[in-house]
């Protein structure tokens, strides 16, 4: 039986396509990252905070949520931590970059398209290892409690 080398190489390239565009949607958070959470913990809905690490070995991945400010030049304070292992969805925002002091005073844009889910796979990747539940505290070793 003679093999069509052409098809063979279309087939070949068509997979290699395919899982190159799997890759690409199988996006991963960076730290400092803008991204929005659903959590059992935080209530219905989407709460938005900023992708971090905390700064233990073993890294754990966390998500860091800010108080509400009147204006930007109000001090930026942070309000709480969720480990993302404790996240049920997580996405990352993709539009125009808005610098750091604007966040928890101008909202981002909220139209659907600007946020990229994190599949369930990429999500448990970028997790780390953390301990048994959330902390109580705002990082590991601080003495302000969690609202």
């Amino acid at each position: 039986m003679r093999t069509d080398y052409r098809t063979f190489v279309a087939a070949l390239l068509a997979v290699w396509v395919l899982a190159s565009a799997a890759d690409a949607a199988d996006i991963r958070p960076t730290i400092g990252s803008r991204v929005r959470v659903k959590a059992l913990a935080l209530g219905p809905g989407w709460h938005e905070g900023m992708f971090n690490r905390t700064r233990t070995e073993p890294a754990c991945s966390i998500v860091v949520f800010f108080k509400p400010r009147p204006s930007r030049t109000d001090a930026l304070e942070a309000s709480s931590t969720i480990y993302v292992r404790d996240v049920t969805a997580l996405e990352v925002y993709t539009g125009a970059p808005q610098p750091f002091q604007d966040w928890a005073v101008v909202a981002p844009e909220t139209s659907p398209h600007l946020w990229q889910r994190v599949t369930p796979e990429a999500l448990r990747k970028v997790s780390g290892v953390c301990g048994a539940a959330t902390p109580r505290s705002l990082l590991p070793g601080s003495d302000q409690s969690i609202g």
